[in-house]
């Protein structure tokens, strides 16, 4: 293996892992609502949509 090819593969494996862990999450949000639950808090990242006065807020949080 070349350098650019490692250094292609571990771009590729970083964008996947940043569309991956959204998409793993989105997932349980709507199995949670089709299963009857009902949608509060929805967090990816440093990421988090709040519902609050039947309003959806998105604010950005430390990881810790």
């Amino acid at each position: 293996m070349n350098h650019l090819t490692v250094f292609l593969f571990a771009i590729e494996s970083l964008i996947f892992l940043f569309l991956s862990v959204p998409i793993h999450e989105a997932g349980h949000l709507v199995c949670g609502l089709f299963s009857g639950y009902h949608f509060s808090m929805f967090r990816v990242f440093s990421l988090i949509w709040t519902k609050q006065n039947n309003r959806v807020i998105c604010k950005r949080t430390k990881i810790s």
